[in-house]
């Protein structure tokens, strides 16, 4: 073999060394990458799990009070009922009332126009 011949084949066997070790670096960086995608997917997966749970115990707490809750609005509902039977029964009152005083004004005014009708005729 001549020293071409040599040259070219070192040059064969360094490139082939190259792409061996580039192989082997894309690897390497390849196994990083999905021990990092690993990583982000467990603990991704280990959130959605707790904000889950959160959840649960969200719409657990809201169900187990919620009979109490309709309860609760039920007797609320009874009692502005009864508070509006008893305004409209004030309403009533207020306005007989309102009457009466109207009917009080005019005999207090007749009986003081008959006290100073007798007034001027004594005179």
């Amino acid at each position: 073999m001549d020293k071409k011949q040599q040259e070219l084949l070192q040059s064969i066997q360094q490139i082939m060394h190259d792409f061996k070790e580039g192989g082997r670096l894309r690897d390497k960086e390849g196994m990083r990458l999905a021990r990092r995608t690993a990583q982000i997917i467990r603990w991704s997966s280990i959130g959605m799990v707790m904000l889950g749970l959160a959840m649960l115990t969200l719409l657990y707490v809201l169900t187990k009070d919620l009979v109490l809750i309709t309860n609760n609005i039920a007797a609320m509902s009874s009692y502005t009922k009864s508070m509006s039977e008893d305004m409209s029964s004030m309403k009533t009152t207020m306005l007989d009332i309102h009457k009466k005083i109207g009917v009080m004004s005019q005999t207090t005014a007749q009986c003081r126009n008959t006290i100073d009708a007798n007034q001027y005729r004594t005179h």
